[in-house]
This record gives structure tokens, sequence and C-alpha cells, in this order.
């Protein structure tokens, strides 16, 4: 079973109603019937498909663009290989959970350490 179908059996119990993916890249999260997503990256969609070296087949939108995409607030947020990517994880999950209603799930992930190519690197 690849890693996006494991993804899949995870969360698909706690997925619902309209929400948001931050950093989908070439490989959004599938998501249960019903449900609708928007896609946030730090790139557009043509400097995405240039970094990937693929064609994105979804509109990407900025990031300040969230709140007033979500007033209320999102049903769920997305965010995989994305958190160790920011200078401040802690203050990014906050950051994260004030964008989410307040029975809203939160959807992150990140590598497992032993399998990093770059897990022996200095810090």
């Amino acid at each position: 079973m690849d890693l996006y179908e494991r993804r899949w059996l995870k969360t698909q119990d706690h997925i619902w109603g309209r929400g948001l993916e931050i950093g989908a890249g070439a490989s959004p999260q599938k998501l249960p019937a019903g449900c609708e997503t928007l896609f946030f990256d730090k790139r557009t969609r043509a400097e995405l498909s240039g970094h990937l070296g693929t064609a994105i087949d979804y509109e990407v939108r900025p990031f300040d663009d969230i709140p007033k995409s979500f007033p209320d607030g999102a049903d769920f947020l997305i965010a995989h290989h994305v958190l160790e990517h920011t200078p401040d994880p802690i203050g990014t999950l906050r950051a994260w959970h004030r964008l989410v209603r307040p029975a809203g799930t939160m959807v992150v992930s990140v590598p497992y350490f032993a399998l990093c190519p770059d897990r022996d690197r200095l810090l």
C-alpha cells in the first residue's frame, strides 16, 4: 500500500465539509465524497508546475486568501510535509489551528526521520 492510500485510510473518517490543503504539490489528499477543498501554496500554479516538473491541474491560491475564503473557519485543514519547512513549527500549528472551526480537523504529517535522505546532515 502506498503513502497516499495510507493517508486516505487514516483520514477518511475525519474529513468532512469544506476545507483547505496547504502545499499539496503534485499529490493532493484524496477526499471523501461531498467534500470540497481549496489549495494554498507560497508558489503560484505555474511556479509549482515548473518546480515539480509536472502540470498542476488544480487552482492554487495565495495564503493571504485563506481568511476571506473561510471567514468562519474551515471544516478541515490538510498539510502533508509542510510543517518541517516552517521557521516556527509551534507558531505555524497555532496559526493553522485558528483557521479551523472549533469542531474541525487538522491533518498534519511530517516525514519519518529514519527515511529522510538528509537525516544525517549537520544541523
